[in-house]
């Protein structure tokens, strides 16, 4: 189950990189990007959460609370841009980006030490 969360994340990473660039350059993220992105790391944090309460490794816990606050995050930036219609932070999708990162490299920990 593991496996299947970091496959999410994987394309939810993609998908983040894509905003970053249009967000960094004060272009215009399409919407469909930014609920696909969002539809997406939902589905991941459901299966990560499946997968660290199936296994005893405290990495998978990690990751998966370092993705809660990274979805806060991106829950505000949406809120932010989409609802009030103000210009986001950069240093709030820059937050976003890197606890988001965080938790990719923990889940890829745990990854790694499910096969070794």
């Amino acid at each position: 189950m593991i496996y299947v969360a970091l496959a999410i994340f994987v394309i939810v990473f993609l998908g983040g990189v894509f905003m970053m660039f249009k967000f960094l350059q004060d272009e215009e993220i399409p919407l469909v990007n930014a609920l696909g992105h969002g539809l997406l790391a939902v589905i991941g944090l459901l299966v990560l959460y499946i997968a660290a309460g199936e296994g005893d490794n405290i990495i998978s816990w990690i990751a998966f609370f370092l993705y809660v606050g990274a979805a806060m995050g991106g829950l505000t930036l949406a809120t932010i841009k989409r609802v009030l219609k103000k210009e986001a932070p950069k240093a709030l999708a820059v937050a976003h980006a890197c606890t988001a990162c965080a938790g990719c490299l923990a889940i890829s920990i745990a990854v790694y030490q499910a096969v070794a």
